[in-house]
């Protein structure tokens, strides 16, 4: 029965980290903030955290830093002017169709199964347009708030859209300010079984595109000649 508890437990635990929501929050107030949480744990991405010991700099790691970034840019250059200098005329706008063809269907392959699995809440979405001339704020005012409602309403014929209970859009204008304020809160949700299906699409869209490109370009076979010469 030992392992029949094993088994169990083993299924139970890939069963919960599918179900494992994993959330990315952005948030727009006084600066950008973003936020990835599982479950309870919640990590900011960007900015990043900088941790520095109270009365030390670390010299050295600055330098390394800036060496790498600086041998970076150097291969970076010297790999554009090689590219440039190099290469078949002839067979590049074949390769370059060839390559946006395989791009262009692993794009809609991801989008598809993406924006079915993926759920969008607004928590919170607060717009406040001033500026120096009544007049110029009342053409704002109208120019934004038609903007937000056609976004909203692409956002909910693409993605599943959420707003979080008790709250609602607010987009007003406030003629005794001369400033436009912001403040946003919104939250990207997706499970990690959603994951499965989404890399699923996307293999199938890059086999399919692969079989299609050997489809349309056969292995031509050699002329007579070069196969008498490499036999002698």
């Amino acid at each position: 029965m030992t392992w029949l508890y094993w088994v169990c437990g083993i299924l139970l635990f890939f069963v919960l980290i599918c179900v494992t929501p994993v959330t990315f929050e952005l948030e727009l107030a006084d600066r950008v903030r973003m936020h990835v949480r599982v479950w309870f744990f919640r990590h900011q991405i960007f900015p990043k955290k900088i941790r520095v010991k109270a009365g030390s700099i670390n010299y050295k790691k600055m330098q390394r830093w800036r060496s790498k970034q600086a041998r970076l840019a150097l291969k970076k250059k010297q790999k554009a002017e090689k590219k440039k200098t190099s290469g078949d005329e002839e067979e590049k706008p074949k390769g370059f169709k060839d390559q946006l063809d395989l791009y262009t269907d692993l794009v809609k392959s991801f989008f598809r199964p993406f924006s079915k699995h993926l759920t969008v809440k607004l928590v919170r979405f607060r717009i406040v347009i001033g500026s120096d001339d009544a007049a110029k704020t009342a053409i704002l005012y109208g120019t934004i708030a038609q903007s937000v409602a056609y976004l909203l309403e692409i956002i909910r014929q693409t993605f599943r859209l959420k707003l979080k209970r008790g709250e609602k859009v607010e987009v007003r204008a406030d003629y005794a300010s001369d400033l436009i304020q912001a403040e946003l809160l919104t939250a990207f949700k997706l499970r990690i079984w959603h994951v499965f299906p989404i890399l699923g699409s996307v293999a199938g869209a890059y086999l399919r595109s692969k079989l299609k490109q050997k489809s349309s370009n056969p292995v031509r076979p050699k002329p007579a000649d070069q196969i008498h010469t490499q036999a002698t």
